[in-house]
């Protein structure tokens, strides 16, 4: 059964939707997803915190200006360089943007003293795969390259994403164990997007809480060039044969999301490979549970919960000691 206050605000969503038309999946465009998408964004208001600086910048990712936004919370009396953590936003890879989480960013900058990078990435279907994944792995080397001029400990950075952004965070990872120039600290995947397969128990549920099996099928079908394309570990991380020598993992799932089981068996992979897992499934929980904890008392306590164990991996000692290039 969901939170009760998560369904309340989904079922006032949902209201909303009807009330502006909303058409079916086979129905909607990209251009009629984000106006929806920037119709509904209000509902899940959240507090604004107020940290030290935060800068808007752009990187160049091959050609293109790449922007990125800088969080840097107040100074305290340590002099030790702060921990980092690199952000990808959800929203299928079709919408959202670098004010789609800035409360979110806010939050772990506060409360975890970090610096975080947040990554406004090309969305598909105008920059389909690999183009998002190509922007992540731009900004995560920009990050080791530029990050202790603003204060930043480059021997503790950690990637992140929700959903389709835990995609190209996870994604990303494998990338740079492949090439073993920049060594990951950790990463943390909020129900993250990990295998191109419709086919688990948690996606044939039939869960309409947010997000639906139909509504990744589109999403998937908007991302890829060609269908084959899903077959390939930096679309569907899940399918990595080796996964040694990854980055130590907090790995957030919900009982109520479709991609909750695939969550689950990369936790299991990077386990059996002998990497360091933290894996949390909330109950009663939805798809982007985080997000809503201006709305429900039981999505804050996730969120509380999540950040807290983000800080214990921050100043943990990662399990890689040597960034070795891996075939």
């Amino acid at each position: 059964m969901v939170d009760k206050e998560i369904g309340q605000l989904l079922h006032t969503v949902g209201i909303e939707m009807k009330k502006l038309n909303h058409p079916t999946m086979a129905e909607l465009t990209p251009e009629q997803c984000r106006y929806y998408y920037k119709k509904g964004l209000p509902y899940f208001h959240a507090e604004k915190i107020q940290i030290g600086r935060v800068e808007d910048r752009l990187i160049d990712s091959d050609g293109y200006s790449l922007p990125i936004r800088i969080y840097t919370p107040e100074s305290t009396s340590s002099s030790s360089s702060l921990p980092v953590l690199i952000y990808f936003h959800g929203g299928g890879w079709l919408f959202g943007d670098l004010d789609k989480d800035d409360a979110f960013c806010r939050y772990v900058a506060k409360t975890c003293q970090a610096i975080v990078v947040s990554v406004d990435y090309r969305l598909a279907p105008e920059s389909k795969y690999p183009i998002p994944l190509q922007d992540a792995l731009t900004a995560t080397t920009w990050v080791f390259d530029h990050i202790a001029s603003y204060g930043g400990d480059p021997q503790r950075v950690i990637i992140s994403g929700e959903s389709s952004g835990g995609n190209l965070a996870t994604a990303a990872s494998i990338k740079l164990r492949a090439e073993g120039k920049y060594l990951l600290h950790g990463q943390l995947l909020i129900c993250p997007v990990l295998h191109c397969n419709f086919e688990t128990d948690s996606y044939n549920a039939g869960y309409a809480y947010n997000l639906t099996k139909e509504k990744m099928q589109w999403f998937w079908q908007h991302y890829l060039e060609r269908e084959e394309q899903g077959l390939e570990v930096s679309a569907s991380p899940l399918l990595v044969e080796d996964a040694s020598s990854l980055p130590q993992a907090l790995i957030i799932t919900a009982q109520l999301d479709p991609l909750r089981d695939e969550g689950a068996a990369y936790a299991e992979k990077l386990k059996q490979a002998g990497v360091p897992v933290r894996y949390l499934n909330f109950d009663q929980m939805v798809h982007s549970f985080v997000h809503m904890s201006s709305s429900s008392k039981q999505a804050r306590k996730g969120l509380e919960l999540v950040v807290q164990e983000l800080n214990l991996m921050m100043n943990t000692a990662s399990s890689q000691q040597t960034a070795t290039p891996h075939s």
